[in-house]
């Protein structure tokens, strides 16, 4: 995963409130799903990158992790 400047992450899509979960590729959708336990509203970061990543995340989801 490659880190994103200042630049980048603005103009990212973002999962979560606040732009605190940006996901322009798999691989940051992939490390929000493992961190959005730290969000107030995991099952909005799940929506989120289900909608822009369907098939990102289906082992992480299946792990039981989906809280």
């Amino acid at each position: 995963m490659a880190k994103l400047d200042a630049a980048q992450r603005k103009a990212a899509p973002h999962a979560g409130p606040g732009n605190s979960f940006p996901i322009p590729d798999k691989s940051h959708a992939e490390d929000a799903l493992r961190e959005r336990k730290f969000a107030k509203n995991p099952a909005a970061i799940v929506a989120a990158v289900k909608k822009r990543f369907p098939s990102v995340g289906k082992s992480l989801l299946a792990t039981g992790l989906s809280k």
